[in-house]
C-alpha cells in the first residue's frame, strides 16, 4: 500500500513526553541508577500522527501544550514532519515515567495527570478543529483528557467535526468514549477492556464481544471496532460484522499496537479502501507492530507482507 497526500488530523488533548529508564534492579526506598533512557512524544493521538509520518503519510496533530515540556513536544513532532497547531496552556505537558527492570523484566509506569486547561482554551481548540477539517476531513480523537475539560469533550468536538463537513474517528474511554459514540462518529474504537467498561459487564464468550460491538452502533456510531490483542478484532457497519483473524508472529512487544491499527485503518479508508480491506490492513499493522522491537511500524513492505495471512470472516450479529 502506497503512502498517500490527503491529511489526517489528529486531536490529543492531554499529550506527553514518555520518558523511558532502564534500571537494572529496581528498588523503592534506595538509590537506583539508570543505565540508559530515552525521550519520545506521546499520547494516543500523537503516536498515531507518529505512525502516519514515518508511513510517509501527510499529518497534522492538535491538542493541548503546556511550558518548556510542550514546546520540547511540538518541536519534536515538527522535526519528524508532522505539522502541529497546538493551543498553549499555563503549566506543563505531562512527563510520564517508563521504568524498565532488565534483571526481573518488570516494567513499572507512572503517568504525570497534566496541567488543568481553561473553557477559553477549550473553545480555542474547537476553533483549530473546524479549521483544520478543511485541510483534513479526516479526525482522529484519542487519549484521555487532562483537568478541566468536561467529559463531553470528544462528543463537542465531534459536532464541530461533523458540521464542517468532516469525518471523526473516536478512540477513548469511559464516559468520554459514550459521549462521544452518542454524538455520531463515523468511527469508533475501543479495545475489550474498554468495552467492558464502558457496558459495566465482563464478556465470558466472543459471541457477547461480538453484541457488544452492534450495540456501539445503537450508541451512534456508523462503524465499530473493538481491537482484542492478539485475537484480532471485531468490527461492525449497518448489518454486517467481521470477525478479524491475525496472523501468528513472535511477540516481541505490545506498546502502540493498538495505535497502529488506528493509524493504518484511517490511512486506508482515507486511501480509498473499502472497509473490510482497510481493516484487514489494519490487523496487518497491529501484528507488524507487535512483532518489531520498537514502538512502531518498519514499513509498508512489513504490512503488505503480513496482509494476505489476515482471515476476514463475515459472522452473524
Amino acid at each position: 500500500m502506497a503512502s498517500g497526500t490527503s491529511l489526517i488530523v489528529t486531536v490529543t488533548p492531554n499529550p506527553a513526553i514518555d520518558k523511558t529508564i532502564w534500571v537494572e534492579d529496581c528498588r523503592l526506598g534506595r538509590v537506583n541508577r539508570v543505565l540508559r533512557y530515552r525521550l519520545d512524544a506521546g499520547g494516543k493521538g500523537i503516536n498515531i500522527s507518529r505512525l502516519l509520518a514515518r508511513l510517509g503519510w501527510a499529518t497534522a496533530a492538535l491538542g493541548f501544550i503546556a511550558g518548556n515540556t510542550g514546546q520540547y513536544l511540538d518541536n519534536l513532532l515538527r522535526g519528524m514532519g508532522i505539522a502541529t497547531d497546538f493551543v498553549s496552556v499555563a503549566g506543563e505537558t505531562r512527563t510520564n515515567l517508563k521504568i524498565i527492570d532488565p534483571t526481573t523484566g518488570r516494567t513499572t509506569e507512572i503517568n504525570d495527570p497534566g496541567p488543568e486547561v481553561l473553557p477559553g482554551e477549550i473553545e480555542l481548540l474547537r476553533r483549530k478543529v473546524a479549521e483544520a477539517v478543511s485541510r483534513g476531513p479526516l479526525v482522529v480523537f484519542s487519549g484521555s483528557l487532562p483537568g478541566g475539560c468536561p467529559a463531553d469533550l470528544y462528543a463537542e468536538m465531534i459536532a464541530v467535526t461533523k458540521a464542517s463537513g468532516g469525518k471523526a474517528v473516536l478512540d477513548a474511554a469511559g464516559e468520554a468514549l459514550r459521549l462521544g459514540a452518542q454524538a455520531g462518529p463515523f468511527l469508533v474504537k475501543p479495545n475489550r477492556q474498554e468495552l467492558e467498561d464502558l457496558f459495566g459487564t465482563r464478556f465470558r464468550t466472543q459471541r457477547e464481544v461480538a453484541a457488544a460491538t452492534r450495540e456501539l452502533l445503537g450508541l451512534g456510531a456508523e462503524v465499530a471496532v473493538v481491537s482484542l490483542g492478539e485475537q484480532g478484532a471485531l468490527a461492525a457497519s449497518g448489518r454486517s460484522l467481521w470477525r478479524l483473524i491475525p496472523p501468528k508472529v513472535q511477540v516481541l512487544n505490545t506498546v502502540g499496537a493498538g495505535d497502529a491499527l488506528v493509524a493504518v485503518l484511517v490511512a486506508s479508508l482515507s486511501g480509498g479502501k473499502s472497509l473490510p480491506e482497510a481493516l484487514r490492513y489494519a490487523v496487518a499493522a497491529g501484528s507488524a507492530a507487535v512483532s518489531e522491537p520498537g514502538t512502531g511500524l518498519s514499513s509498508w513492505d512489513r504490512i503488505d507482507a503480513l496482509v494476505s495471512e489476515v482471515r476476514v470472516r463475515q459472522i452473524a450479529g
